[in-house]
């Protein structure tokens, strides 16, 4: 069984060697880097900067550094979070969207961006949900999910949602 080794006690560790450390990023990301070395699971901070790098060939430059995890831990990680949000309304961010008012708003955009590069477009579909939550946060533990198999990553997920449309005035209010 690895060894676990918490990032605040690294941090506090790294402050007391040198002074500079002291609540810095630099501190977060060098207790990120030996927590993953210690225990051989990647860290928050590491999947985290995975997903923003978004690309293969830096974030396997970065993985050769342990700054973050590996491309396909990032490939996993998507399909795991996707799961547990189907199994768990709360890391949805609607755990109790039953007793509130909630509204959706989506619409289509275009976007043409002009560079010295060349002309960059895209197509999307932007939305907007909101809820008012009258219960609270829920506990910081029950925001964990389990990590999927690789047979299950195959699985389509599919959850039947119930969807209220509105057809009143298109007229805004004045």
């Amino acid at each position: 069984m690895p060894l676990t080794v918490s990032v605040p006690l690294l941090l506090s560790l790294l402050s007391k060697l040198f002074t500079k450390l002291n609540h810095t990023l630099s501190a977060a990301l060098i207790g990120n880097i030996v927590s993953n070395v210690i225990s051989g699971r990647f860290t928050t901070l590491q999947i985290a900067l995975g997903i923003v790098l978004n690309r293969k060939g830096l974030i396997e430059q970065l993985y050769d550094f342990l700054v973050s995890c590996s491309y396909d831990e990032v490939l996993w990680f998507k399909p795991s979070v996707a799961a547990a949000a189907v199994s768990n309304a709360s890391l949805r961010g609607n755990a109790h969207a039953k007793d509130s008012l909630v509204q959706l708003v989506s619409d289509n955009f275009d976007a043409q961006i002009s560079s010295r590069n060349g002309l960059l477009s895209t197509h999307s579909v932007a939305m907007l949900l909101t809820f008012v939550d009258k219960h609270g946060k829920d506990d910081p533990k029950d925001q964990t999910f389990r990590r999927i198999t690789k047979d299950e990553m195959n699985d389509q997920i599919v959850e039947d949602i119930p969807v209220q449309r509105y057809y009143g005035s298109k007229k805004p209010m004045k």
